[in-house]
């Protein structure tokens, strides 16, 4: 189970992140970002006005946080090798 912003996310999250990697892998970066926007975006706006800022910020840097984290399991997967560099 992952921990992101200090508290324990679902069992079903390995499951769910596989399921949307394999529906977004090859469709190309634009229509990748466009999905994943419309997904935020949706996500953010099921949150009350005055927490949609913080609920943005917040989410900006928990992803800055797993760039790197998700970058070194993807090298130690590739024997060092950056995957389509």
């Amino acid at each position: 189970m992952m921990s992101i912003f200090g508290r324990k996310v679902d069992d079903d999250f390995d499951s769910l992140t596989n399921a949307i990697g394999r529906l977004l892998h090859g469709k190309g970066a634009d229509l990748q970002r466009a999905v994943l926007t419309d997904i935020v975006s949706r996500w953010i706006m099921g949150h009350h006005p005055s927490l949609r800022r913080q609920a943005l910020a917040t989410h900006v840097q928990a992803v800055r946080d797993l760039i790197e984290l998700n970058e070194e399991a993807l090298s130690a997967r590739n024997r060092g090798e950056p995957e389509d560099w």
